[in-house]
């Protein structure tokens, strides 16, 4: 994986700018750290940057052709962000904060800001934002509520008309923390790989949502087990559907890939899903990123970065990487085929590998 041109450092001072107050996702990760998430995005003139700083103050920082700005603090603090490009390459960002959602857009170095929902009986977490192709947001996530025992997955959706109320993609008893993955394709339809923890069993699930029915569909099963963690889904140029997650039993941890190819029988559809890993002692943390045009689906474990590229309809691996303390940041990147979404960039000393 080569350094992305958004964190290209031509000279020493733009190296400690980056290195400074970074405050990245460290390792063992569990259920609950995305919300600290930083986010790098990708812009066709401008990069931008947000993450936490060791206070837990929101911060961001901008990079044009004359290097990276810092901003300081964002105007809008809260204990959940994320962040997408849009079509024109303008970043938005959606801030939960004490029961409130605000929407915010960067305009030349300054934020509009606008609460667009209200949501203080449940507590809201695992934030998912992504843009289609016809600039329409879709944020996703989970609420909580700890008192009554219930679960939701919601989306909301926002038009050239503003935000939509928001649509219940699925529900259910309990308190466990079921969470997901985004991504959108070039037909701007929304794919969704998210797990269901009840009953000491977890089910790993799939739908989709269509922009011509308005509607989710079905949820389509995928795998099930005593343990299923950080899902992970993808869309490659020809659209098809590459997912992977972490599994856990009494053997050890194992990471499992499934994929649905298009086209008609036998050659299309949903394949079987395949261990590809070994027997681990624990959680490995699998993600998709982008290494020019090359899709490449990755996983770590400890310090050991296994990868493969996507080329000619199928995976090869590369050679491994070894990265001691790896770190992770969102990346969306305006450059990448189909609908825009964060995927995941690797980081060593706060600076991209």
């Amino acid at each position: 994986m080569s350094v992305p041109a958004a964190y290209t450092c031509t000279n020493s001072d733009d190296q400690s700018t980056m290195n400074r107050q970074v405050n990245l996702l460290t390792f063992p990760l569990d259920d609950l750290a995305f919300g600290n998430s930083p986010y790098l995005l990708s812009g066709p003139e401008r990069d931008y940057f947000f993450y936490r700083d060791a206070k837990g103050k929101w911060l961001w920082k901008e990079k044009s052709s004359a290097g990276w700005v810092e901003h300081g603090e964002l105007p809008r603090q809260g204990v959940q962000l994320c962040a997408v490009l849009d079509r024109h390459g303008s970043p938005h960002l959606v801030i939960y904060e004490k029961g409130i959602f605000y929407h915010l857009i960067a305009e030349q170095d300054l934020f509009t800001e606008s609460e667009f929902y209200l949501e203080d009986s449940k507590m809201c977490s695992h934030f998912l934002l992504g843009c289609d192709a016809e600039n329409n947001l879709h944020l996703l996530y989970l609420a909580l509520d700890s008192k009554d025992s219930r679960w939701w997955l919601l989306h909301h959706r926002r038009t050239a008309r503003g935000w939509e109320e928001p649509r219940v993609i699925d529900f259910g008893g309990g308190n466990a923390v079921n969470y997901g993955d985004i991504a959108v394709d070039s037909n701007n339809t929304l794919h969704l790989l998210y797990r269901i923890n009840e009953h000491e069993q977890t089910s790993l699930y799939y739908r989709h949502f269509s922009p011509v029915a308005q509607n989710w569909s079905k949820a389509l099963p995928l795998a099930s087990g005593s343990e299923i963690s950080f899902p992970a889904v993808t869309v490659d140029s020809e659209q098809n559907i590459h997912t992977l997650w972490s599994s856990g039993d009494q053997s050890g941890h194992r990471l499992h890939y499934r994929a649905m190819i298009r086209g008609g029988w036998p050659s299309g559809g949903w394949k079987p899903a395949a261990a590809i890993s070994p027997v681990l002692e624990y959680r490995v943390f699998p993600f998709f990123g982008l290494h020019g045009q090359d899709l490449i689906m990755a996983w770590l474990d400890a310090h050991n970065v296994t990868f493969f590229r996507y080329r000619k309809h199928s995976w090869e691996k590369a050679p491994p990487l070894v990265i001691e303390e790896p770190q992770l940041a969102r990346h969306c990147s305006a450059a990448a085929p189909g609908g825009l979404f964060p995927l995941w960039i690797l980081a060593k000393d706060g600076v991209p590998v």
